[in-house]
C-alpha cells in the first residue's frame, strides 16, 4: 500500500515538471520547422528511391533478423509514380537498432523542437493506404492516406453551425 501511494505521489509531482506546454507561437514555429524538415526529407528520399507508388499494405510478415530488419510489408500497388510497373511489391521495414541505448534516447522528442524524419522510421500497417518509397528492397518512407475525413477545423465548425442555423452569422 505504501508503495502504491509513493508511486501516485511521484506521478503527481513529476507530471508538471515533465509537462510540455509550449505557447501557441512556439507550437506554430515547431509545426513550421517540422513541415520544412518533412518537405526536405520527402524530396531527398524521392531522389534516392527507385520505386514510388500508391498502394495498400496487405500483409506484414516477420523476416529473419539476419536481414537487419524485423518485418517485410507487402503492398497491392494502385499506381506507380516512379519505377517499373507492377501489381504488387514488398519491402523490408523496422531496421534492427544496433546503437547504444543512450544514443537512441537522445533522439526522443524534445518539447518545442521539430522531429527530423529518418528513413529507419518508415512504417506501414496492414490494411492502410500509402504513398510509399522503396530503394533496394527497403521501405524509405510511407505517408498514410486518410481513411476518413479529418476532425473539423474551427472554421468548418462555424460553417456547419451557420448552415444548420445554430448561428445567425459569423
Amino acid at each position: 500500500m505504501k508503495f502504491a501511494i509513493f508511486i501516485l505521489l511521484l506521478c503527481c509531482i513529476s507530471t508538471p515538471v515533465l509537462a510540455c506546454e509550449p505557447t501557441a507561437a512556439e507550437y506554430a514555429q515547431e509545426l513550421k520547422a517540422s513541415r520544412e524538415l518533412e518537405e526536405q526529407f520527402a524530396l531527398r528520399v524521392a531522389k534516392e528511391a527507385d520505386f514510388i507508388a500508391i498502394g495498400r499494405a496487405v500483409n506484414v510478415s516477420d523476416v529473419d533478423e539476419s536481414t537487419g530488419y524485423y518485418y517485410r510489408v507487402h503492398f497491392d500497388v494502385e499506381r506507380v509514380l516512379k519505377g517499373e510497373h507492377r501489381k504488387t511489391t514488398s519491402a523490408l521495414k523496422n531496421k534492427i537498432e544496433t546503437r547504444p541505448v543512450d544514443e537512441i534516447i537522445e533522439e526522443i522528442y524534445v518539447c518545442g523542437q521539430p522531429v527530423e524524419p529518418r528513413i529507419d522510421d518508415a512504417d506501414a500497417v496492414k490494411t492502410y493506404k500509402y504513398l510509399f518509397y522503396i530503394k533496394n528492397d527497403i521501405l524509405l518512407r510511407a505517408s498514410t492516406y486518410p481513411e476518413a475525413p479529418f476532425p473539423m477545423s474551427p472554421q468548418e465548425e462555424i460553417d456547419l453551425l451557420i448552415r444548420e442555423e445554430h448561428l445567425a452569422s459569423y
